[in-house]
């Protein structure tokens, strides 16, 4: 196999799973090049990195770019590789010797799919991942989970969304698609790249004969900055990912978000209505930058 693939891994103090995300990437049955974007951690990560797997290319940013605008710096210097392929890998994952391979050789015979997952185990890998479970489901991802049962499994199957904790991107839907979108400062990036992706007229499937291992906590957070942030999340999705006219549905969604407040205050659910005010605020003070997010997304699916 001739392609040359990427590896790319956003870190922020993920020196526990280092040995095991980036030491199981020389285990792979094709060549990888592993690219690791650092946000700026501060237990030790790049000195591990720098001292055990000097294969890696190492880029340490100064600050915490999050998620999207870190692998956006991997992909562009993948890029400028020449690579043909984009494995992004979640510092706290790791892969099996054939994970990569199996997903090129898929995507090889099924050129219409952008985005290829492996299955997501979690940690132990004694049960699916929370949240892979749940994208799994007969509306997401239709037959998968029945052929699994009765011992039928396809090479592929179409989803309408798998979360990136392992996504393959192949060169040409990258090049369509463009990056993520750094209007989002943590979670939602995959599902505005999977809506882009989509509507490009590219694919998203689940590839069963492969997996991976995630290692994440699974328990419900109920942290208010993360409430605010998921919920921000949320509206911006509406805004960008659904029918109509810009300003029908900023308004919308700035409607639907107020209307919510109120029914929280009418139910003394204070602490959510708080997490609504502070998301209603938010909107329209980055109404500026949203608007500019919708039209570099608009403009590219046309």
């Amino acid at each position: 196999m001739a392609e040359k693939v990427s590896v790319i891994i956003v870190t922020y103090n993920g020196i526990k799973w280092i040995d095991k995300c980036v030491g199981f990437l020389r285990n792979s049955t094709i060549p990888v090049t592993p690219i690791i974007v650092d946000n700026c951690s501060t237990d030790g990560t790049t000195s591990l990195i720098e001292l055990t797997y000097p294969e890696v290319i190492l880029i340490k940013s100064d600050v915490n770019l999050g998620f999207g605008k870190g692998n956006n710096i991997g992909l562009q210097k993948a890029l400028t590789l020449g690579c043909d392929y984009f494995f992004l890998l979640n510092q706290d994952a790791w892969i099996e010797s054939n994970t990569v391979e199996e997903l090129i050789l898929a995507h090889q015979n099924n050129l219409n799919y952008g985005i290829l997952s492996p299955v997501h185990l979690n940690g132990l890998g004694d049960k699916l991942d929370f949240a892979f479970s749940h994208h799994i489901s007969a509306t997401n991802t239709p037959n998968l989970l029945s052929d699994l049962y009765f011992s039928r499994p396809k090479q592929i199957y179409e989803s309408k969304f798998i979360n990136a904790a392992a996504w393959l991107i192949s060169r040409s839907c990258l090049e369509a698609v463009g990056l993520f979108d750094p209007i989002f400062p943590h979670y939602g990036e995959d599902d505005d790249y999977a809506f882009r992706t989509l509507s490009l007229g590219y694919k998203i499937g689940v590839v069963p004969k492969v997996k991976i291992y995630h290692d994440r906590n699974e328990t419900n957070n109920s942290n208010l900055n993360l409430n605010v942030q998921r919920s921000y999340i949320r509206s911006l999705l509406k805004i960008k990912n659904s029918g109509g006219l810009f300003w029908g549905r900023f308004i919308y969604a700035l409607k639907t978000d107020i209307d919510t407040f109120f029914t929280f205050l009418m139910y003394r659910r204070f602490k959510e209505a708080r997490v609504k005010v502070v998301v209603i605020f938010r909107l329209v003070k980055n109404l500026k930058q949203i608007h500019k997010s919708y039209l570099l997304t608009n403009k590219s699916i046309k």
